[in-house]
């Protein structure tokens, strides 16, 4: 599986595992996930996203952060992992990883 960023801010991006900490970037700029880079981040989960295509709640990181949209891209895989990022610039990203950059994203953002 392609890690990669789906929606917002650095769509198409791939997610890099470094030996140190987990980096969305095209190869010539990395951004690395760090408590220093990321503002807030929220694991999306599948019922979240009937939530948000239902109307019944759009606040997700500090309102709708992607939509809807964003949030329905690729729900059915259960090896897969959606996390909502909103950086400290205030950009924003909808990561898809695997298990490995998932837990890897929470240990070093918790």
């Amino acid at each position: 599986m392609l890690c990669s960023v789906i929606a917002g801010d650095y769509v198409g991006h791939p997610i890099r595992k470094g030996p140190k900490c987990i980096a969305v970037g095209d190869g010539f700029k990395l951004i690395y996930l760090t408590k220093d880079n990321v503002k807030s981040y929220k694991i999306i989960t599948e019922d979240m996203c009937k939530s948000a295509a239902s109307g019944i709640s759009r606040g997700i990181v500090d309102g709708a952060l992607l939509g809807p949209v964003g949030l329905l891209a690729g729900m059915s895989n259960k090896d897969v992992y959606h996390i909502a990022i909103l950086f400290r610039d205030s950009k924003r990203s909808l990561l898809e990883v695997d298990d490995t950059i998932y837990k890897q994203i929470v240990k070093d953002l918790s």
